[in-house]
């Protein structure tokens, strides 16, 4: 069996490759199928993860005619009532480093500021959407730790590994990550 990870975020794609290996279930990512590579990404206007993984994984399905998956992932603060959320890629308009500079100037203070990652991951063949979610919980800290991973690895602080998320290795990561949590939550 074939599928295709609606991304072209490379950290994802080698994630779900990994994991569906282990079942013998081939992943590609998109552009590796899509012959024009300047297709643009659909445009997410769901007002929830799931929404927009289901309005990524009908957009790249519709394009390719493989089944899909697709996540939609991001930060959430408590003290932010939940922001950034589902504008977490686009929270400051900028770069990963801007967006955790701008997260961390929000918070005022507040640190560590009880925070999550969600992954809600959505499979879809055409006919069929299969979901499953993913959470792992931890802090934002005030100074960034680590130079693996992305986006607010740095600052996000899991207290049962006395790491942050950038301190870890890819293996170790993915064990307690919520796209790992997500990614085997669909498999079972």
């Amino acid at each position: 069996m074939r599928i295709v990870v609606g991304s072209r975020n490379q950290h994802k794609i080698s994630e779900f490759k990994k994991e569906f290996s282990k079942i013998n279930i081939e992943v590609v990512g998109v552009d590796e199928v899509l012959i024009d590579k300047n297709v643009p990404d659909p445009i997410e206007d769901g007002n929830t993860f799931k929404e927009n993984a289901i309005i990524k994984a009908k957009y790249y399905y519709d394009l390719t005619k493989i089944p899909c998956l697709c996540d939609d992932s991001g930060l959430c603060v408590v003290d932010l009532n939940g922001d950034p959320g589902i504008n977490s890629a686009r929270y400051s308009g900028g770069s990963d480093k801007d967006n955790r500079d701008l997260l961390r100037k929000n918070l005022k203070g507040i640190f560590p500021a009880t925070a999550y990652f969600n992954c809600d991951l959505i499979y879809y063949d055409g006919k069929e959407i299969i979901s499953a979610n993913g959470k792992v919980y931890g802090e934002i800290i005030d100074e960034e730790r680590g130079c693996e991973g992305f986006g607010y690895d740095a600052i996000f602080y899991y207290p049962p590994f006395n790491k942050t998320l950038a301190q870890m290795d890819m293996d170790e990561k993915n064990q307690i990550s919520h796209r790992g949590v997500a990614i085997k939550e669909m498999i079972n």
